[in-house]
């Protein structure tokens, strides 16, 4: 075992000198999300001893409706911009997903001033108050972040993404720590979060991007309009709805846990819990994925025997990666949230602890789900992304009905959670055709390892 990580290292490190290889773009996006992280934990830091658990409460409810209907706007085009082999087709695709993204968030924002405040006292959300009115604008920067950000991802611009996102970043978050101090409230917080997306898709339109603009420009026929629509509709009637789906489970919670009565703090601690989770997911998920899904894409058209072992050594890197991520949280969270952002935090550090196990498994399967793209089998991650769902909305009702202990109830989620997404991990396996016994085999002996490895670490640590 201690031979076989040797050599993975080894081939690691030899790919990480080779100009423009898989490895190589991968820490570029690793460089970018880590600096990200770096910046997040160190403005946290701050931010912690500035805004209340109630501050992070309202935001986290704020940022869901946000995250969920922003989802909705650009209908996952986006996702397909590194598929058309020709520009005139890919200038056909970047200006139908713009056109479509404005159109839906003004309809978004129609909806919040006609029916808005109706639907805040329906969730039982009224604390969001006049907020609600600024959802609209915000999904559109977040859009525009996104398409913006893919079409960097198809230019291959790794190096400047990395610069780019960084300085946005440190930009969003040096305004929150201000704001904060002049007028601690959950508006610095909310105001941030628009000022984030809206600088990153400004800078990257200006540095990384600047052909984006060009593109726009681009004369495209109706016919050949039509013709890229009809290639590309398995993005919004599969990818799209298994998407959207993902994103309300994602972001229940937080509406949920409001709505079912355990209040804004309860809200306020499991969001701050997952500002430290959620880092390992955009660090190796959202990075990793980024770079392997061109990869996967050229392996499975040209070079198809080649994918199932290329996804192998990936799971495997992932898993020896995941582990590192988790094991410092399941172990020692509630101490580490205590020590860093003042003991005001400890509950949201024993949330992290229990969310862990669900975490462990998300952060494997998170760059290998772009197979189902690859292999264009968008319907089966649709049924698992309502499988998903379904499992977190009962988890979530079944815990409220039987425990009022908030801990348990996240406890519950955790573990529904995790059994779906190692669910998931096998049905990846299945898809590249590898070896299941081993590979089942191979992640429930490491899962055990790590977590029973971690309790016993941690009764001796703390009893």
């Amino acid at each position: 075992m201690i031979r076989h990580w040797k050599n993975t290292f080894r081939e690691m490190i030899a790919a990480m000198r080779t100009d423009g290889s898989f490895v190589q773009n991968s820490l570029l996006m690793f460089s970018s999300s880590g600096a990200s992280i770096i910046l997040q934990f160190v403005f946290a830091f701050i931010l912690s001893r500035i805004y209340s658990e109630t501050d992070y409460g309202l935001f986290g409810i704020f940022n869901s409706y946000v995250a969920i209907l922003g989802s909705i706007v650009t209908l996952n085009y986006n996702q397909a911009f590194v598929l058309p082999r020709d520009e005139n087709s890919f200038a056909a695709l970047f200006q139908h997903t713009i056109r479509i993204t404005i159109i839906l968030c003004i309809a978004i924002s129609l909806l919040t001033v006609l029916a808005g405040k109706q639907i805040l006292e329906w969730m039982n959300h009224e604390e969001v108050g006049n907020w609600i009115y600024l959802v609209g604008p915000t999904c559109l920067v977040l859009a525009l972040d996104k398409v913006i950000m893919d079409y960097a991802v198809r230019e291959k611009a790794f190096k400047k993404m990395t610069l780019w996102s960084t300085l946005a970043m440190f930009f969003s978050k040096t305004f929150n720590v201000g704001y904060g101090m002049v007028n601690a409230n959950a508006a610095g917080l909310i105001i941030t979060n628009f000022l984030f997306y809206l600088a990153e898709m400004s800078l990257f339109m200006r540095f990384v991007t600047r052909k984006a603009i060009h593109t726009l420009r681009i004369p495209v026929t109706r016919h050949k309009r039509k013709e890229v629509i009809r290639e590309y509709r398995t993005f919004p009637l599969y990818i799209f709805p298994g998407n959207f789906i993902n994103t309300i489970s994602n972001y229940l919670p937080p509406v949920l846990l409001a709505s079912l009565g355990f209040g804004l703090e309860a809200v306020g601690y499991f969001t701050y819990s997952l500002i430290i989770l959620d880092l390992p997911i955009r660090l190796m998920g959202s990075g990793v994925s980024s770079v392997f899904l061109p990869k996967a894409n050229d392996m499975y058209a040209e070079r198809p025997h080649e994918l199932a072992p290329a996804t192998w050594r990936l799971f495997k890197n992932m898993m020896l990666l995941s582990a590192a991520s988790v094991a410092v949280i399941f172990i020692a969270g509630e101490p580490i949230y205590s020590l860093c952002f003042s003991d005001r935090w400890a509950p949201a550090g024993r949330i992290a602890e229990i969310l862990t196990v669900f975490y462990f498994f998300r952060l494997l399967s998170a760059p290998l789900t772009v197979l189902f793209n690859v292999f264009r089998r968008e319907r089966e991650f649709l049924i698992f992304q309502t499988i998903l769902m379904i499992v977190r909305v009962i988890s979530l009702f079944t815990g409220a009905a039987l425990t009022h202990d908030f801990e348990t109830l996240v406890l519950i989620f955790s573990i529904s959670n995790a059994a779906v997404y190692f669910g998931l991990c096998i049905w990846i396996f299945v898809m590249v055709k590898l070896n299941i016994l081993k590979s089942v085999a191979f992640t429930l002996g490491w899962g055990i390892v790590i977590f029973g490895g971690g309790y016993l670490i941690r009764e001796a640590l703390f009893g």
